[in-house]
């Protein structure tokens, strides 16, 4: 360690040690000997030349350190040799030595030990080696790096000889080994930096030992930071209580300033630990001192760069706090205070203001400061300053909160104030929580009671972590004290506008927005809210100008193009739409918001393989994006891939199952695969998860109707209508139900409720039609059927009931007409191309009539009636080889469809025509009669009439007795 100042006293120092473990290093000893003896004699020698004692000191020095000029302090040594007079005295020397001294050895040995004794130590070690594993310990090598650096490295690359390989040398010091002399050897050297010791280290030592009083030990580790060498220090003194243990932070700092003897030097380091980071401006106004003395400070080994400056180690820094705390505690607040006027002006000379300021990392930084050494001055008094300004950070960016608390912790701890650190502590534990946020701002309202301005943004801090938590009417609640406070507040107009609209409502929420634009006419959110609240009530003009308005703010906003792009696919415009889409996915690629959104306007377009490519790369971006999983199910119910789609709404709803809608889309997908029951309960668990959730009753009770339960269907759109009485769709659909069951009376009030509501609602227009048309007025069902295709344009149903209708009344132009249009919207609408085909049927023209009915039944094989048609056109036509087969097939056909469709009596009919077909009449007879008897069915009457008309021509009763035949009671 720093007690052996050359090489030759390292190696004799090695030398003993393993002398005392009976491994002697003899031939070095001797060797050692022999130098140590002529060195003496020489010394003392009156004749020898004058100066000879220090030139070979300085001789042997230069060729130890070899002018290694880049070694700190040896190149200092270094220059003091100068090699000219060393040159010139030599042949005197020389000539001295060479009398005095017996052999060219030894002259060398005395000129040079360096070199003659560091071979005969590495043999001795290889020896030793034979016996045993070696390890070298070199300590303080930031005093003896000097001469010893450059001889371990001569060690190690073999200048002396062959290290034995099972050698291991540890160096231990405060600065890292040179890069440049050293890197030779990274791969068999391993660099540890020391640190303090854990809790667990720390308590094994004390209990070492014999320490074991709980209260001893939490002194012990808060006095000496757990530094192994103070630890250790207080071990040793046994204290029996708490009072015998002494504060080790002088020992401390006097070991870590134990090099240096400039009183001057040593204050200034002191001083340098206020600051908890530290540049040559802070070091002047603590001390004074000039550039050196700063570059001087940080040489010293418990300084370190940091990316805001430097800073000293935490245990070096608490220790030096402490002494300074002791000698001078008036000296101490006195500098804290300097410090924090010196950062006020720092921040001040920046000249920021408002959110600029507080979103400034730099400005923040200076505030921070500032007020961690006002607390560490005078902790009470400047603590609601600092709470203040914890709120303000909180109100710009929240992300930077935590600085404070740790700060107000570390002021607390640093100026031995308790109740200070407890609060910090409290305040982070709050902070790195989502949900401490409103127990936290609670606390700073309650305990503070901050002026009027910190007040309001407490409460507008609190409204807004209610907001996030849906807690709407808590959020309206604080967000309405905050304006109380401050009457100009525009954010917290904005937040309790939109507090105001996810709660539905709207007006309020108008309202609250129209007056944050009116204070700040270009607050974009509260213009894009506004929008959002618009869009929400189905003004989509005034949202569309709305979210123009905040584009023009900021055109490059992927968020914004793509709600502009919902707002085009909510009016229907679907190519606007896409666009916006597209040039938000442009901006963004990785958006799965904005790539799912996409999908969702392809879907709605029936570009479902777009559709699903959009779907798959947003789940792709997000496994957990219930919302696209969903609608991607929901395309693939569009498609009739109802398992996919199942297994993507499960999916999903196991992601989230309070997902209404996704157990919603799950229910209808149920629907139209047919699986009636599971969709009553898909419906029935959304309606337990939501209060009156009018859409999901109805579609219930279109579940019921499939089921054939009209009891409960009819209950269910009751209780709808109850709710919403102006709900247009259960109205339309309860018209529709009691149009089904006969009682037009009724089916004509709700259904002319449904058009007053919209009169332009083409489905509950085409419904009132049939029922005019049912109650024979059938210029009033065309009129409103010419009413419902003005209003949908590409409605295929209205334009289809209103062919059939006109075919019904022999109108077969304009009945073809319509049926060509419904084919051209949709060329695979098996419905209408059945239709047509029937209409030809009526005409006489067999041929179009047998090829319509053909593809219809191609398009949809289980519809028995289509085959019908095709039997009795090959009869038309002549074609009679596969008659047999067909009607076969047929009725098989409809005998399973029976119970799919119970209200659709045209299939149970059918199989009484195939029946008379086949030459059965008494069957085909008895089957009709429970087909009209079971039913309440009248969609289809007119085709029924029709079939009866085929009975007639077998059984040659006319229309009238046919119908009492089959139901007496049938009028």
């Amino acid at each position: 360690d720093e007690t052996v100042f050359d090489t030759p006293a390292v190696m004799d120092s090695i030398a003993a040690d393993f002398a005392k473990q009976r491994r002697t290093c003899d031939e070095y000893v001797k060797q050692s000997e022999t130098y140590r003896k002529h060195k003496h004699d020489l010394d003392a020698d009156p004749t020898a030349p004058e100066g000879l004692a220090s030139t070979l000191t300085k001789s042997a020095v230069r060729i130890g350190l070899r002018m290694t000029e880049d070694v700190p302090i040896a190149g200092s040594l270094a220059k003091e040799l100068n090699a000219d007079v060393i040159a010139g005295e030599a042949d005197r020397i020389r000539v001295y030595l060479s009398q005095k001294l017996r052999n060219h050895r030894d002259v060398r040995l005395v000129l040079s030990p360096l070199d003659e004794l560091t071979p005969t130590f590495v043999k001795d070690l290889q020896t030793i080696a034979n016996q045993q594993p070696i390890a070298l310990f070199f300590d303080t090598y930031e005093r003896s790096a000097a001469f010893l650096d450059h001889w371990l490295l001569g060690l190690l690359s073999g200048r002396y000889g062959d290290l034995p390989p099972n050698i291991v040398i540890t160096i231990a010091g405060q600065y890292p080994l040179d890069v440049n002399a050293w890197g030779d050897y990274l791969t068999i050297r391993l660099d540890t930096e020391l640190k303090v010791f854990s809790e667990a280290e720390a308590r094994e030592l004390l209990t070492a030992r014999n320490i074991t009083d709980p209260a001893i030990i939490d002194v012990i580790l808060g006095l000496t930071g757990r530094l192994p060498v103070l630890v250790a220090m207080l071990a040793e003194t046994r204290p029996g209580s708490v009072d015998e243990i002494n504060d080790p932070s002088d020992n401390a700092v006097e070991r870590f300033l134990k090099w240096e003897k400039d009183e001057q030097r040593r204050t200034a380091a002191l001083r340098g630990a206020l600051p908890r980071r530290l540049d040559s401006e802070i070091f002047t106004v603590l001390t004074g001192a000039a550039e050196a003395e700063f570059l001087w400070l940080l040489s010293l080994p418990f300084v370190s760069e940091q990316a805001d400056g430097y800073r000293y180690h935490d245990v070096v820094r608490d220790a030096m706090l402490r002494v300074q705390r002791r000698r001078s505690l008036a000296d101490l607040q006195q500098r804290h205070a300097a410090l924090a006027e010196h950062y006020g002006a720092a921040r001040d000379a920046m000249e920021l203001s408002g959110r600029k300021a507080w979103r400034d990392s730099r400005w923040l930084g200076y505030a921070i400061e500032g007020h961690y050494h006002r607390l560490c001055a005078q902790p009470a008094s400047t603590l609601p300053a600092a709470i203040a300004g914890l709120i303000d950070t909180m109100s710009n960016q929240w992300s930077s909160a935590p600085l404070w608390a740790t700060m107000i912790s570390q002021a607390g701890r640093d100026a031995r104030t308790e109740t200070l650190v407890a609060e910090g502590d409290r305040l982070s534990a709050w902070l790195v929580d989502q949900e401490g946020r409103i127990p936290l701002l609670s606390h700073l309202i309650k305990t503070y009671q901050p002026d009027d301005h910190h007040r309001a943004l407490a409460y507008r801090l609190r409204a807004y972590e209610h907001h996030t938590n849906a807690s709407y009417d808590d959020a309206v609640a604080d967000y309405t004290r905050a304006i109380h406070l401050e009457p100009t507040d525009d954010i917290a107009f904005a937040g309790r506008g939109d507090a105001h609209r996810l709660a539905d409502r709207n007006e309020d929420a108008l309202a609250d927005f129209d007056r944050a634009i009116e204070l700040d006419p270009q607050y974009k959110w509260a213009i894009f809210r506004r929008g959002l609240t618009y869009q929400q009530m189905q003004r989509y003009h005034d949202a569309l100008a709305d979210i123009n308005r905040a584009i023009e703010f900021d055109a490059e906003s992927p968020w914004y193009l793509g709600m502009r792009g919902q707002i085009y696919r909510s009016m229907a415009r679907y190519d606007e739409a896409l666009a916006e889409l597209n040039r938000a996915v442009e901006l963004d690629s990785e958006s799965d918001w904005g790539l799912a959104n996409r999908g969702e306007i392809h879907r709605l377009a029936g570009r479902y393989d777009e559709a699903l490519a959009d779907f798959d790369r947003a789940i792709e971006l997000d496994p957990q994006y219930d919302w696209a999983i969903a609608s991607r199910g929901q395309t693939y119910g569009a498609m009739d891939r109802y398992q996919e789609a199942l297994t993507d709404l499960h999916r999903a709803i196991e992601i989230d199952p309070t997902h209404t809608w996704a157990v919603g889309e799950l229910g209808e997908t149920y629907l139209n695969a047919g699986r009636h029951n599971e969709a009553v309960n898909a419906f029935t668990r959304v309606i337990d998860m939501e209060p009156n959730p009018t859409w999901a009753i109805v579609e219930r009770s279109r579940a019921y109707q499939a089921m054939n339960k009209h009891d409960e269907a009819l209950a269910d759109l009751d209780r709808a209508i109850q709710i919403e009485p102006d709900y247009k769709w259960a109205l339309a659909l309860r018209g529709r139900l009691h149009r089904m069951a006969g009682r037009y009376g009724d089916a004509m009030a709700d259904l002319n409720r449904a058009v007053d509501v919209d009169p332009e609602y083409a489905w509950a227009i085409t419904n009132r039609a049939q029922t005019y048309h049912l109650l024979g007025q059938h210029d009033r069902a065309i009129a409103d059927l010419d009413r419902a295709v003005e209003a949908d344009p590409e409605s295929t149903w209205a334009i289809q009931v209103r062919g059939e209708l006109h075919r019904a009344a022999g109108r077969y132009a304009d009945a073809l007409a319509d049926f060509n249009r419904d084919i051209e919207l949709d060329p695979n609408d098996d419905s209408a191309i059945a239709g047509r085909g029937r209409t030809y049927r009526a005409m006489g023209l067999a041929t179009e009539a047998l090829n319509d009915l053909r593809r219809a039944a191609e398009l949809d094989p289980d519809y028995g009636i289509y085959r019908y048609g095709i039997w009795l056109m090959s009869v038309a036509a002549d074609q009679t080889d596969d008659i047999d087969h067909l009607l076969h097939k047929a009725i098989e056909l409809d005998r399973t469809a029976i119970p799919k469709e119970p209200l659709d009596t045209a299939f149970a009919f059918n199989i009484a025509l195939y029946l008379r077909a086949l030459g059965e009449i008494e069957p085909a007879v008895l089957q009709a009669r429970a087909a009209l008897a079971g039913s309440t069915d009248t969609l289809n009457a007119d085709e029924m009439v029709e079939d009866l008309d085929e009975l007639h021509d077998v059984t040659g009763r006319d229309v009238d007795d046919l119908l009492r035949l089959l139901d007496p009671d049938l009028t």
